[in-house]
């Protein structure tokens, strides 16, 4: 099992074998067919490994992920149970991997912000209907993020080397004091479980 880690630079680049390779490439897969799939990392925070199925568990963090949007496991259900009687600030409990896997800190921001959900509430403070918006949420954006390509600010570029579009159809984040795309209100932007965050103030 191969279990790559892009950590914020790190890209896989699938290209044909004859064309000039990116300047920071480290490792290169080569194929029958006359492509590779090339990992690149200007600073080197990714990482790469091939392990036995048996070593999975070397691999810090991989077994305690939650489970990820747009899977089985992360129903209504799992959703309610993990929101339920929590204290913690909810963008700060969607933030943690434990608790749900792969959301990051624009698209959680997006999520609240589509569900109508201010980043500060505590999380068992959410109505049953809150929570089922802000299930819904963190589908539709991460849906959207896919569609679009991934957003790209700087580095981000997929497996063609194409840049991500999604930044052109975020919602509040980082659009301080810009309005609102639901009510006009100029958006805020405050720190929130250690991460800028961004918010309709209404």
């Amino acid at each position: 099992t191969m279990i790559i880690h892009l950590r914020m630079t790190g890209r896989l680049f699938y290209r044909a074998a004859d064309t000039v390779r990116d300047a920071h490439t480290h490792v290169v897969f080569v194929f029958d067919n006359g492509f590779e799939l090339r990992f690149a990392d200007m600073r080197t925070l990714g990482t790469l490994c091939l392990l036995a199925d048996t070593e999975l568990g070397k691999i810090k963090g991989l077994h305690e992920m939650g489970p990820e949007p747009l899977t089985a496991a992360f129903d209504l259900k799992y959703f309610q149970q993990l929101l339920a009687n929590k204290k913690t600030k909810i963008k700060g409990l969607l933030l943690d991997q434990r608790r749900v896997g792969g959301l990051g800190n624009i698209y959680v921001d997006e999520s609240l912000h589509l569900a109508g959900i201010h980043p500060e509430r505590p999380a068992g403070s959410l109505s049953p209907d809150e929570i089922s918006n802000l299930h819904q949420a963190i589908n539709t954006v991460i849906r959207e993020g896919i569609e679009h390509g991934g957003t790209t600010f700087r580095d981000y570029v997929d497996g063609e080397g194409k840049a991500g579009t999604h930044q052109h159809h975020l919602r509040v984040y980082g659009r301080k004091q810009e309005p609102c795309v639901t009510c006009g209100t100029a958006i805020e932007r405050k720190e929130v479980a250690g991460r800028g965050s961004y918010y309709c103030p209404r």
